[in-house]
């Protein structure tokens, strides 16, 4: 998948939990980690990069 298509894939996904706090809250959770992980490249797997 292009960068574009996964861009519109999680913007889907998203839409679907849209009306459920709970999952929004453990979305932007695991968003924040993966934007740490980002910022400290140590933290990063050879998959990850």
């Amino acid at each position: 998948m292009t960068a574009m298509e996964l861009n519109a894939q999680i913007w889907r996904d998203m839409a679907e939990i849209a009306d459920s706090e709970t999952l929004m809250k453990q979305l932007a959770k695991y968003l924040r980690k993966l934007v740490a992980k980002k910022e400290d490249e140590t933290l990063m797997t050879k998959e990850d990069k």
